[in-house]
């Protein structure tokens, strides 16, 4: 054996020992015979220094933080044989690398601090204090600006019923409840009110009183956070009495910021700071968080098996935090706003069918092109409204993307903004070449927006012709851009065999696209409502330049059905025009 290979060998040994193996000499005279036999096989420069590695456990995170906020603290070196103590708080997600807590809210003298500790066994490694903030109450010289997405009139709620303080209530099935929802909503508009026209002693008066029920109802946890509560059941949401809701959440902690505003009442402001780390806590725990493909999602239904994901309601949710980060400087409610613009930027594309937006992604598979009762697009419209106010706030590609193509799928012209409705309508006259039942099925019914049930177009002449009247919405008559053209019909047979779409009519026409059938579609979907049937196709178009406002179809049935019978019929344009109006709305409350 050589020299340096004998010294190795002592090497070796002397790692084993320091590990454990046990030896009959001493550690010490044992080290001085492996340096005694490097130093005599070279000498002090070439000899090999015994390295023994040693590793440190660490922590590392945020050393104060707003009460109700998340707060992540990273482990170092940190294995599964070190136990991890944490002092209070929700823990969210745990592992040897890295421990994210909800901080808990702070209430009279309980400990504002956050403790986070590592040990082996009994022996304490390592710990790391953070000092919990409370939500500081801001100065108001004036009153701050209204709630951005509600412009009714107090006049509106006349009639709603009330209880003897004048808190609205709802009736279901002949029991009144107070629901938190609408509670909010009409204090919202209560406090636009009151705002504009100097705080009448009335409606100030009937603002605070609702402001101080959502106050003292403000239903608190075992978690120390407090979350608005319905008292009765929703079965087709698995909804039991009790539960909650984001969409209560973000519009209440707007009305409690605005009560403070009012009154100065910093009780307003302890509250606040509770509801809203309910936006960080699950469903189960009476937060406002599900699960929606691994995002954090906060829901208008708080379902603990049959989560909705209701979008508007989300966006909602979301005005409420940004509201509050802005006008209240949360960085709590600021923290939520930004992971659920993450979400919503993850989980958008699920609310797009190719001809309409999704009201929810469940179970229930409700579109919000149906449900807005004589304005079937409502909530559509609804979904443009916010998503305009969201990409004001934002300055987010992604919401932009999405608010111009809902924009194109709505199909009777903004009915929900009064000054855009005519500029909005796309379709402003339909010809027809013939029609089997003018008086009860008149091409009248192809732009009614009604796509879904009883009323609908129909034709057996080969080739059926349709000629469109088109706007775009521009004042300077700019160039109309078709993007895609959506027909739906009664059923799969009743759709057209072929499609050709002209530029112009008559003998000016040019032809854009020919022959398009269901497999050339950019989309097709069937849907079932109360015993009807519809289906729509999507033909993409790409964007065409036209030279002419008017295009002319022509429609050829299928051989074995023999006629067409369209319920409705709509065009997607380009409208940049009508975008600028919609984000014009909320530039005041861009940042």
């Amino acid at each position: 054996m050589g020299c340096y290979q004998v010294a190795l060998s002592f090497l070796v040994a002397d790692k084993f020992y320091n590990e454990g193996t046990q030896m009959r000499f001493s550690k010490q005279l044992f080290s001085f015979l492996c340096m005694l036999m490097v130093a005599s096989c070279g000498g002090e420069k070439s000899a090999v220094q015994p390295t023994i590695e040693q590793t440190s456990v660490a922590i590392t995170g945020p050393e104060t933080v707003e009460e109700g906020s998340r707060a992540i603290f990273k482990l170092i070196n940190v294995t599964s044989s070190h136990d991890i103590k944490i002092s209070q708080g929700y823990v969210l997600n745990s592992s040897n690398h890295s421990v994210e807590v909800v901080v808990p809210t702070i209430h009279g003298t309980d400990t504002a601090e956050l403790e986070i500790a590592v040990y082996n066994g009994s022996e304490l490694l390592v710990e790391h204090r953070t000092v919990i903030e409370p939500l500081a109450a801001p100065v108001i010289t004036e009153l701050p600006r209204p709630y951005p997405l509600e412009s009714s009139r107090i006049s509106k709620y006349d009639k709603v019923p009330r209880d003897e303080r004048g808190i609205p209530m709802v009736n279901r099935d002949g029991t009144y409840f107070y629901y938190h929802v609408d509670l909010s909503k009409i204090a919202q508009v209560y406090y636009a009110y009151i705002r504009k026209h100097d705080r009448p002693a009335k409606e100030t008066a009937e603002f605070i009183a609702m402001a101080e029920w959502l106050k003292d109802n403000c239903v608190y946890t075992e978690w120390g956070f407090c979350s608005w509560q319905a008292q009765f059941d929703i079965s087709a949401y698995s909804l039991p009495s009790n539960w909650t809701s984001a969409m209560a959440q973000g519009q209440a902690i707007t009305v409690l910021y605005y009560a403070y505003a009012v009154t100065q009442d910093e009780s307003y402001i302890e509250v606040l700071s509770d509801a809203i780390a309910a936006f960080n806590y699950p469903v189960a725990e009476k937060g406002v968080v599900a699960d929606f493909n691994g995002h954090r999602f906060y829901e208008e239904y708080g379902s603990e098996d049959k989560p909705a994901h209701v979008l508007n309601g989300f966006l909602f949710a979301l005005t409420g935090l940004y509201e509050v980060a802005e006008l209240a400087h949360s960085k709590a409610a600021k923290q939520a706003f930004e992971q659920g613009l993450e979400t919503l930027g993850n989980t958008l594309h699920f609310y797009d069918l190719g001809f309409t937006s999704r009201y929810d992604y469940s179970h229930l598979n409700q579109i919000a092109s149906t449900k807005g009762g004589v304005n079937g697009d409502l909530y559509h419209e609804i979904h443009l409204a916010q998503l305009a106010w969201l990409y004001q706030v934002s300055q987010d590609e992604t919401v932009l993307d999405y608010l111009q193509r809902f924009l194109m799928y709505d199909t009777g012209g903004l009915t929900s903004f009064a000054n855009l409705t005519a500029a909005s309508t796309k379709i402003t006259d339909v010809e027809v070449s013939s029609t089997l039942a003018p008086e009860t099925h008149g091409q009248q019914y192809l732009t009614d927006s009604n796509w879904t049930w009883r009323r609908y177009w129909s034709s057996d002449e080969v080739p059926a012709t349709i000629i469109l009247s088109l706007n775009n919405g521009s004042p300077t008559d700019e160039k109309i851009i078709l993007d895609g053209l959506r027909l739906t019909s009664v059923g799969e047979m009743s759709l057209p065999k072929e499609v050709s779409i002209y530029d112009c009519s008559g003998i000016q026409r040019k032809l854009v696209s020919q022959g398009l059938t269901r497999a050339s579609a950019k989309s097709e979907y069937l849907y079932e409502l109360n015993g009807y049937t519809s289906f729509t196709v999507v033909y993409d178009l790409k964007g065409t330049q036209l030279d002419c406002s008017q295009v002319e179809i022509e429609l050829i049935p299928n051989e074995e059905q023999g006629y067409i019978a369209l319920r409705e019929l709509n065009v997607h344009l380009e409208q940049p025009y009508i975008i600028e109006q919609l984000l014009e709305r909320y530039q005041n409350y861009a940042p």
